[in-house]
């Protein structure tokens, strides 16, 4: 890693000009197999039907929220790509500048790549010559934007350790958050945009820091903090240690407030979450723990063991009138059985679907349950 060079604001605009003209070649070489197109247009379908979600078809800003004018933008020219396709070989030109345009993901490409690759020639709807042609100028266009990528990674790669560095009081081992800042590299790399004139490694932090503060948000705290409150209190810690410096003595949330532009209110918040919780061992007394005293309200009370084995079959005789899917999402939602309930978000994983496709799901088989014949009003509100 030391050996390699850093590079100079030329050469970081030389290789952002390589990989945007390898894409843009790759783009439209793959659009010349019939095959790819079919592809893309059922990519298409299904991010319209809500099958696919934005983010595995286009690149999202920085933010990661979808913006609705360019996912409409992006639905039109699926829907415009999926006729041409009808005619491929009379409207090459228009096919090309759609692909060119596109802000296809470049996980995507490399999918369509891969599927080409594998491609049976009787499949390919093309001469043996001519696709054998296609494919060399795809594996070409495609070795040639991982190399630019690579070149660019890797001169990239002690930005990150400095980055990770300052995060090692996070309770992360320092190469966990090495190679979780290599993950927000690399999506940089992807999303990197040499006509806008900054250096990459301006546009890097904002992903390295992003990725390494998820990864201590989901994995370095026993009770986890959202991701945006996680991001505050690191910026609202700095501050408060260097004020300590400047004052000589803790500085109050006003003061961190004015330094960093956050709200006072906000700067109580975050402090107020980052203290390290209490264990549940602390003694109380000579003979007793401080998790003695505390309810459990996950087990449940005599009485409702009592009921429990009858209500777990009204409840089983219940879910056989939804049909598979529902019954299966019900049972992923509300963890019944021994597993621990799901969000709408990590169903929609399971099944590749979106979130409001869970969710109208669960509203359509959480309806039927509620028919009084069924006898569950009690449980399904």
């Amino acid at each position: 890693m030391g050996r390699v060079r850093l590079l100079t604001a030329r050469q970081e605009v030389e290789i952002g000009r390589r990989i945007e003209t390898g894409q843009i070649e790759l783009r439209q070489a793959l659009g010349a197999v019939p095959a790819a197109l079919r592809a893309l247009g059922e990519v298409g379908d299904r991010l319209r039907r809500g099958g696919l979600a934005p983010d595995d078809v286009i690149v999202l800003p920085e933010g990661g929220e979808v913006d609705p004018a360019k996912l409409r933008q992006a639905l039109r020219a699926f829907a415009r790509l999926r006729r041409l396709a009808k005619a491929p070989a009379t409207r090459r030109e228009a096919i090309q500048k759609l692909l060119a345009a596109l802000p296809l993901k470049p996980a995507l490409v490399d999918d369509l790549v891969g599927r080409v690759r594998e491609l049976p020639l009787r499949e390919a709807g093309l001469p043996a010559r001519r696709f054998q042609t296609l494919l060399a100028r795809i594996e070409a266009h495609d070795a040639d934007v991982r190399q630019a990528k690579r070149e660019l990674t890797e001169a990239n790669l002690r930005l990150v350790v400095s980055i990770a560095k300052r995060y090692l009081r996070s309770g992360l081992p320092l190469l966990d958050l090495v190679q979780e800042g290599n993950l927000g590299l690399l999506r940089a790399v992807d999303r990197f945009q040499y006509r806008r004139g900054f250096k990459f490694s301006t546009y890097a932090t904002w992903w390295i820091r992003q990725a390494i503060t998820r990864a201590i948000a989901d994995r370095g705290r026993t009770i986890r903090m959202p991701v945006h409150l996680m991001e505050t209190l690191y910026k609202v810690s700095r501050v408060s240690r260097e004020l300590t410096g400047e004052l000589g003595r803790e500085p109050t949330a006003q003061e961190i407030a004015r330094r960093t532009g956050v709200p006072a209110a906000k700067v109580r918040l975050v402090l107020d979450s980052a203290r390290r919780p209490v264990s549940l061992e602390t003694p109380i007394g000579e003979d007793a723990h401080l998790g003695e005293l505390i309810e459990d309200t996950s087990s449940p009370s005599p009485a409702e063991g009592l009921l429990g084995g009858d209500r777990a079959a009204q409840v089983a005789r219940a879910l056989a009138h939804l049909s598979a899917k529902e019954r299966e999402i019900v049972r992923l939602r509300f963890g019944l059985g021994d597993d621990e309930p799901l969000t709408l978000e990590e169903i929609g994983d399971r099944y590749g679907l979106t979130r409001e496709r869970i969710r109208q799901i669960e509203m359509k088989a959480l309806a039927k349950l509620r028919n009084p014949r069924l006898g569950l009003e009690s449980f399904t509100g």
